[in-house]
């Protein structure tokens, strides 16, 4: 049996407000170079990649996704962020999600820039992303870059746990205060190893100045890959 996961086709989340100046707008594709980043299908741009995959499932009917697939993602990921949040000024993403990735083969491509915001200053004070991939910190209007990077770990457990769409998403920026957090994520995430799991928590971690940065995880994935 066959399970097939869909990404781009998945229903819109909410989204929580947005405001943006024309200082920090949004990165076209001319300005970024980079084989992960993608024109968003509904700004007018074109995309072949595809918005699904496909994968087995098992006896129960649950649809186990492969660590080395996640970790791949993962790794994707952060090769991208690591690069938006290393140009001057720092670009962040505000709204990754599952549904703004598309699969192209073993690559895949992080669309809608939308919500992206050039950091020009210490912090971002706008809010912007979707409830369930929001860091703590982007409902006080005092954030950095930090943001996208525990985007990456929701997004890391939602993949495990099929938890993505509203009717069962998780919302960690409310979680993460609970005292039992962090074997919660242990027990949803059994199926995976030890350190696939401290990868997911070293991301779900509430204080942004304490959160894995897109370079620590790579060097992380480097010796766990």
């Amino acid at each position: 049996c066959q399970f097939i996961v869909h990404f781009q086709k998945t229903r819109a989340l909410p989204k929580v407000g947005c405001h943006q100046t024309t200082s920090s707008a949004a990165p076209s594709q001319r300005e970024v170079s980079h084989p992960n980043f993608g024109v968003s299908p509904t700004s007018g741009g074109t995309n072949n990649s595809e918005p699904h995959f496909t994968f087995k499932s098992d006896t129960n009917g649950f649809l186990y996704i492969p660590e080395q697939y996640i970790l791949s993602v993962t790794r994707q990921l952060c090769t991208l962020l690591q690069y938006l949040h290393s140009t001057s000024p720092p670009i962040i993403h505000r709204d990754l999600k599952p549904e703004n990735i598309l699969i192209d083969g073993d690559r895949i491509v992080v669309t809608d820039f939308g919500l992206a915001h050039m950091q020009e200053s210490e912090y971002a004070t706008t809010r912007a992303g979707t409830l369930f991939f929001s860091a703590p910190e982007s409902f006080k209007r005092k954030y950095t870059s930090s943001v996208d990077m525990w985007a990456v770990g929701c997004i890391m457990y939602a993949m495990c746990t099929q938890r993505a769409l509203p009717e069962n998403a998780r919302i960690m920026f409310a979680d993460v205060d609970d005292e039992n957090f962090e074997e919660s994520i242990r027990t949803d995430l059994a199926q995976y190893s030890n350190d696939f799991v401290a990868l997911v928590l070293g991301l779900l971690v509430k204080n942004p100045m304490k959160r894995m940065d897109s370079s620590t995880v790579l060097k992380k994935l480097a010796r766990i890959e």
